[in-house]
């Protein structure tokens, strides 16, 4: 799995998306004052809707569980259809017979994923061979024609698997660069803002704070504990 971009920000997605937004309301009240910086909301706006058209992890890995969820009864089901198939040819020649051995179904219980499908494969190809009852139109020829529909199945079912992993990674890439470019932008921003209100409006100034961290070196009450945005 490639490493996947960090955050350059310290706080929740959806505290970034609430900040930003309350940055929207600042700037659209303080439009003017920021047409010398060529800053529009517009800016900000789009930067936060495209955060927000990304799923949540929560949405992505809700999805990741369902496909998970259906992948796994699929699984029972095929298993428990070749389990019925091998009884059946136990029934007629033990579970120690070479005909039982030629389903090589002896190791079901260790077998998954892909070379379960390959046994179940097997089963199909050779149970008719070995009892006439699984030819078709036979007395158990119904479990060969569900064994196939279960494979066919449990096939998708791994698909749509790995797809749900995948796209769940390249969702939390997608992300984290959204959020960065979201937050970037909101720096900008809320340096400028700052710049603007310095001196003239401790209200306004304050409006323009990412982090609550102690700054010094604030130039409107240098006897308090000011807060400012942490930069780069």
């Amino acid at each position: 799995m490639p490493k996947q971009k960090l955050t350059k920000f310290n706080m929740s997605f959806a505290d970034l998306e609430k900040l930003a937004n309350e940055k929207v309301a600042a700037l659209n009240r303080d439009i003017v004052e920021f047409e010398k910086f060529e800053i529009l909301p517009v800016e900000l706006q789009t930067l936060i809707d495209a955060l927000v058209a990304i799923p949540t992890d929560e949405e992505l890995l809700a999805d990741q569980t369902e496909v998970t969820k259906q992948k796994n009864k699929t699984e029972e089901d095929l298993r428990n259809t070749m389990g019925t198939i091998a009884q059946h040819v136990a029934n007629s020649y033990s579970d120690r017979s070479s005909y039982y051995r030629k389903l090589g179904i002896h190791n079901l219980s260790q077998t998954v994923d892909f070379e379960l499908k390959k046994l179940a494969d097997r089963v199909v190809r050779v149970a008719p061979e070995i009892l006439d009852e699984f030819v078709p139109g036979a007395k158990w020829s119904h479990l060969i024609a569900e064994l196939h529909v279960l494979i066919d199945k449990f096939v998708a079912n791994d698909k749509a698997q790995h797809d749900a992993e995948v796209n769940r990674e390249l969702k939390t890439e997608d992300r984290n660069e959204a959020g960065n470019n979201l937050y970037e932008f909101l720096v900008k921003v809320c340096n400028n803002g700052k710049k603007i209100w310095k001196g003239k409006s401790e209200a306004k100034y304050n409006d323009y704070i990412i982090y609550d961290t102690p700054d010094p070196t604030d130039p409107t009450d240098p006897t308090t504990t000011q807060t400012t945005t942490i930069t780069k």
